[in-house]
């Protein structure tokens, strides 16, 4: 199954981790935000 998934926003509350890695791709519990 694919689906979209609207991840909108700049991300800088989780700042310093999105200056680098890009917001859906940030770990949370050992594994990405989409995965």
């Amino acid at each position: 199954m694919k689906i979209i998934v609207p991840m909108a926003g700049r991300g800088s509350r989780l700042r310093p981790h999105t200056l680098t890695v890009p917001k859906p791709l940030i770990p949370v519990a050992g594994q990405p935000i989409v995965h």
